[in-house]
């Protein structure tokens, strides 16, 4: 066969195939002959990357991941801008403190009848002379102490000193007065040389003391204008708020505000209990200076660290010139004790239930903030968590203060006020809490005290047998008893309780309500119902103490 021959041949023989190849595709464009996968042909429009190309999980984190990251570089810009200005941030963090303690004051004082700007000027002038009170109370101390004091530190200097010429390690005067006096000739020394450096730091120390004093004027000022004026500042600044926002976060900051009064109240109880315990130690010891030593601890108990410290070196310091060794080891021991029971027991109980934090919180804030701020850090470091931790609840639906006073309404008084409510009654002649359960249970039908025991269902009882009596009891206008001739209750045109008031005028001794008669709901004390405030009636914390 020729060439041109052959060459239709191998045409229709490719031609074929090709066929074949086309009639076997899948519906997935596979070749099933060759095994391989047919590139679709590019689309008219670019594919929009739609939800079946991310998670569910991937897109949640990323929404919480930029959401933390914009926060967390909000606050750092935040802190970096307080960090140039402490000079005016430190004072008003401080004056918020000392307005949250004033404010109950003052808003009594204004109860009272007041005006706003002298109840202000008063608690704050009264404050400002009982802390300077206290002051010239230590220094008259001091001074009045300090001879005494001088006197047996040079006694026991010298007991010191003959303790060392009689010990058996053969040391003479000659090597104790060569021994003092190489240590002032080093001291000399040092000071000449460091003279230039002791320049600088004591005119960096003026500049302190100015920035000092500047702040506390600033304290001063502005502790004033927030007793006075503190709800037009407070409304000012909700003004700032886009108006959606300004409803949720008026209530977010006022239960912010309500956790830093009982915060400071609490911190107040705290630093009064370390300096009994101290000034307790310091008297059964027999030192001197035991006021103004238990004064001193409690101011500086507002110091967190610094301050427990500093005082309880000055208190062994004072018993080891006072009394001797001994005595300043007991010291030292009963200042640890003390120290332990606030840290351990003081801080994370009481003032995690006040503040609504756990304990492991309070003390992880205090370690933080010390760590990262110094000194000033451990001092706003639980007052900031706290409010923020109280604001962040009540914006996510949770009240923590509504939770507590329903709590306390339903667990009912506490033992303190139920005691002065007892006292109030055995001045005044009023019944007893039992006298009064008593006679509503005998109205009501029960058992004597069966209401009070099973508490929500008995007055739910009692109230039901009164809806019962009134429902049964003679109307308005009908029609007078058959036999007597006597018209019904409520005939003659008087209120039931009017009627009664009739027949008992004033000073009269009113009836005992019989079996089948209903007493006045009015005339049986109901001043143990449980109050919003939870035992002492003056807001409790969230939790109940």
């Amino acid at each position: 066969m020729s060439s041109n021959e052959e060459s239709p041949t191998l045409s229709r023989r490719f031609q074929s195939i090709l066929a074949g190849i086309r009639s076997n595709r899948g519906p997935q464009g596979k070749n099933d002959r060759a095994g391989e996968l047919e590139v679709p042909p590019p689309p008219d429009t670019p594919v929009a990357i739609d939800e079946p190309y991310v998670s569910p999980a991937l897109r949640i984190g990323a929404a919480w991941s930029w959401r933390i990251i914009v926060v967390v570089a909000a606050a750092a810009i935040i802190l970096w801008g307080m960090a140039h200005v402490t000079v005016v941030v430190i004072p008003l963090l401080i004056a918020l403190l000392i307005s949250a303690l004033l404010s109950p004051v003052c808003a009594a004082l204004v109860r009272v009848g007041f005006p706003r700007a002298l109840a202000a000027a008063t608690t704050f002038l009264g404050t400002l002379a009982l802390v300077v009170g206290l002051l010239t109370l230590v220094g008259q101390q001091l001074v009045a102490g300090f001879s005494e004091l001088w006197e047996a530190g040079q006694q026991g200097f010298q007991s010191i000193i003959d303790w060392a010429l009689d010990n058996p390690f053969g040391l003479d005067s000659t090597i104790i007065v060569t021994a003092f006096q190489d240590a002032v000739d080093e001291i000399t020394a040092w000071v000449q040389q460091n003279s230039s450096a002791i320049a600088s730091n004591a005119a960096a120390f003026t500049s302190s003391a100015g920035t000092f004093v500047t702040m506390l004027l600033l304290v001063l000022f502005t502790t004033f204008f927030f007793l006075y004026d503190g709800r037009r500042i407070f409304e000012w600044s909700i003004k700032l708020l886009p108006k959606p926002a300004r409803e949720r976060s008026k209530g977010a900051a006022l239960r912010g505000w309500q956790t830093l009064v009982q915060y400071v109240r609490v911190q107040i109880f705290v630093a009064f209990i370390d300096a009994v315990g101290i000034a307790l130690v310091a008297a059964f010891l027999g030192l001197p200076l035991v006021i103004p030593l238990g004064v001193l601890v409690f101011l500086a108990s507002f110091i967190p660290v610094v301050g427990a410290v500093a005082t309880g070196i000055l208190a062994v310091l004072i018993a080891l010139v006072a009394q001797g060794f001994w005595p300043a080891v007991i010291m030292l021991l009963g200042v640890l004790a003390v120290q332990q029971i606030e840290s351990n027991v003081l801080q994370p109980l009481i003032m995690g239930k006040a503040v609504s934090v756990h304990p492991l919180g309070v003390v992880l804030a205090v370690a933080a903030g010390g760590f990262t701020f110094g000194i000033l850090g451990a001092l706003f470091a639980v007052p900031v968590v706290a409010v923020l931790n109280t604001m962040i609840l009540y914006l996510s639906g949770r009240d923590i203060f509504a939770e507590a006073e329903e709590r306390n309404r339903l667990q009912g008084p506490g033992k303190l006020t139920r005691l002065w409510r007892r006292i109030k009654r055995s001045f005044s002649g009023e019944p007893r809490e039992r006298d009064a359960d008593a006679m509503v249970s005998q109205a009501a039908g029960v058992p004597s005290g069966a209401a009070a025991a099973a508490g929500a269902a008995g007055e739910a009882l009692v109230a039901e047998k009164r809806q019962q009596n009134i429902a049964g009891a003679p109307q308005l206008g009908d029609d007078p008893a058959p036999e007597t001739g006597i018209p019904a209750e409520g005939a003659s045109g008087l209120a039931p309780d009017a009627g009664a008031a009739a027949e008992n005028p004033p000073g009269a001794q009113p009836a005992t309500p019989s079996a089948g008669q209903q007493p006045d709901a009015d005339a049986i004390d109901d001043s143990d119902e449980p109050d919003a405030g939870g035992e002492d009636g003056s807001g409790r914390s969230p939790a109940r103490g």
